[in-house]
């Protein structure tokens, strides 16, 4: 490639190759380099972007730069790596976001004694026992028959 050459490809191009020295060159005229996104800016050049808050990497292919985001379950933590859901043991749940990579002891709450939670299934089972423990004795007042199989 002459220098005339040379000179007339870098005004129609934003390439100008050269040899200086017996080592080839390349230069690249970025003002005169124009981009798919009409900008001026000039792309990033990534696979696949970080992922959010809360997702593991899964790596596609054996490219390590591109991967898929998959979001953890809600009993699981992100392992070190970041390419890995990891389930918390059984009494125990992850740390909030951002970090959601410690399980930690769920806390343990006791049930009172006039909480309807606790004071519905006392009146339910008393209904149900009075009558059970009190059969034998109406029958034999009373005179029930008992089925027999004979």
């Amino acid at each position: 490639m002459t220098l005339a050459s040379s000179v007339l490809a870098s005004l129609t191009s934003p390439l100008l190759y050269s040899v200086v020295d017996g080592v080839r060159r390349l230069d690249i005229d970025k003002s005169l380099t124009r981009w798919k996104n009409q900008d001026d800016e000039i792309p990033t050049s990534v696979c696949s972007e970080p992922c959010p808050t809360g997702h593991v990497r899964k790596v596609k292919g054996v490219q390590h730069c591109c991967w898929v985001c998959i979001q953890c379950r809600e009993y699981e933590i992100i392992n070190d790596d970041e390419q890995r859901c990891v389930p918390c043991p059984n009494g125990t749940f992850p740390t909030s976001l951002p970090a959601r990579n410690v399980c930690e002891p769920l806390p343990v709450d006791y049930m009172s004694i006039d909480s309807s939670w606790a004071v519905v299934p006392v009146v339910f089972s008393v209904i149900g026992i009075v009558p059970v423990t009190f059969m034998p004795e109406l029958c034999s007042l009373e005179g029930c028959s008992t089925y027999d199989s004979n």
